[in-house]
């Protein structure tokens, strides 16, 4: 007997190019033309699928708008959904409206109902928001002092505004400019959006977002969340938003080829059990950390710079907070500088003091931190907080130095290896015991470590800290 042969046919679905344009595009459009494009991205994004690629044109104002990336919203391997920017700018930022404000008198005014779903009349008011939110005065950011992970003074009260200043209090907000001025023509803007581009609590895979740009929002520039996998980031920019450059949560996985995050509370924070692996980082002038990374995660930064914000930041900080009992939070450092001294203020020697102190690489808990090929420039390390594990810190062909000398101050607890370095140090704690150095060679001895480094001599012909060569250098889009 013959046997009966089945052919099912399985629709393959062919990739598209869908093309947004905020200036010139339209929703009702097919959005398959860069000559009738869609009008918003999420329009895009309602019918993309596994292998389109999503173009924004380049256009001469910002988009007013953040990207979703909603549950499910998926690719596949080798078919991956992508957002190409093609140097597009995202703005979390609208203009101020004048009529909607009630002038005071002396270039004072208030509005009562800014946003009021954010800070609803008569409620309390959202701290942790309101540590995040600035007003731009003439493209400058205005956030009074505060951020949302670092320092946070209490807002001034009306009548003690200056000119350029803001402040909220329970009748609302606050705006101080010139009293000889029009509001009107301050070019006054406030962030009504929250985050650049966030993917949600659910599953994202397969995700691919490159040459984008995103700047003033009140949260993140980019927010990952839930179990994002399997996702690339390649050329983007953060700067100035209300809270951190790119965060990564709970169970996601990133990796990043190209980023360039300045003007934040934070450059990069990844917490909870997020895994990341970045390399041509450029943080720079961030308000609080350049890189906070908190929880039980596992990360790796390779071939970046980092620039830290010479007067208000702790360079990084690496924290088992919050893990479950028995994990830590791991950190791999591989070719990168780390460079306080890339500033030509000149400072008092008191407060080169307060700021080679203030700058350090901290690491807290249990956690595993790795160095190789790492300068520090005016920058020390330290570990604090044995509890509820012991940190494991290694540095190796590294450069540790700067116009102000830093320290390297370890607790007891702290599993200690390092080789091949050199140090220009004021001092180094091992062991609950300090060293000098003068007592270089008490050091080696009592430690077993450092027996191929220096300290205090260059090392001529070693191939010590980072390579200059290697080190991106990263225009923007």
């Amino acid at each position: 007997m013959a046997g009966l042969l089945c052919v099912i046919m399985v629709p393959v679905s062919v990739a598209r190019d869908l093309f947004v344009n905020h200036e010139q595009g339209s929703d009702a459009s097919e959005g398959v033309s860069a000559d009738a494009p869609f009008q918003t991205i999420k329009a895009a994004l309602k019918i993309c699928a596994p292998g389109d690629v999503i173009h924004l044109a380049k256009t001469v104002t910002p988009y007013h708008e953040g990207i979703e990336i909603a549950d499910n919203q998926s690719g596949l391997p080798g078919q991956p959904i992508t957002i190409d920017g093609h140097g597009a700018t995202l703005s979390g930022c609208t203009s101020l409206r004048a009529a909607e404000w009630t002038e005071l008198g002396d270039g004072l005014y208030r509005n009562a109902r800014l946003l009021p779903d954010l800070f609803p009349s008569g409620q309390p008011v959202n701290e942790a928001l309101m540590r995040r939110f600035f007003f731009l005065f003439n493209g400058r950011m205005v956030r009074m002092g505060r951020n949302a992970k670092g320092d946070c003074p209490p807002l001034p009260k009306p009548a003690d505004l200056k000119a350029g200043e803001w402040t909220h209090d329970q009748d609302g907000f606050y705006l101080k400019i010139d009293p000889s001025r029009e509001l009107s023509g301050e070019g006054i803007e406030y962030p009504d959006l929250g985050n650049g581009l966030r993917t949600s609590d659910g599953r994202c895979e397969y995700l691919v977002v490159r040459n984008l740009n995103v700047t003033h929002f009140y949260a993140d520039g980019f927010n990952i969340n839930g179990s994002t996998l399997h996702t690339r980031f390649e050329n983007i920019e953060a700067i100035e938003c209300g809270d951190d450059g790119m965060s990564a949560h709970t169970a996601s996985r990133i990796e990043v080829d190209g980023f360039v995050s300045r003007g934040n509370t934070t450059g990069i924070c990844h917490v909870q059990g997020s895994h990341s692996s970045s390399r041509r980082l450029l943080l720079e002038n961030n308000c609080a950390f350049e890189v906070l990374l908190v929880g039980s995660g596992v990360h790796e930064i390779k071939d970046s710079v980092i620039l830290p914000n010479r007067r208000l930041t702790r360079v990084m900080r690496l924290s088992s907070e919050g893990a479950e009992a028995g994990k830590g939070c791991s950190l791999n450092m591989e070719n990168v500088l780390v460079n306080g001294d890339h500033t030509n203020e000149v400072h008092d020697e008191e407060e080169s003091r307060r700021l080679g102190h203030e700058f350090t690489v901290e690491i807290l808990g249990k956690c595993q931190w790795s160095a190789r090929r790492l300068t520090l420039r005016s920058v020390g390390l330290t570990s604090k907080w044995s509890a509820p594990g012991v940190s494991e810190v290694s540095l190796f062909q590294s450069i540790v130095g700067g116009q102000v000398k830093p320290e390297i101050n370890l607790l007891a607890q702290t599993i200690w290896e390092a080789n091949d370095n050199s140090y220009d140090l004021a001092g180094i704690a091992v062991g609950g015991i300090r060293y000098t150095p003068a007592q270089w060679e008490d050091y080696r001895r009592a430690t077993g470590q450092d027996q191929e480094s220096s300290w205090g001599v260059p090392s001529v012909g070693k191939s010590r800290g980072a390579d200059l060569s290697k080190l991106p250098v990263i225009s923007g889009n």
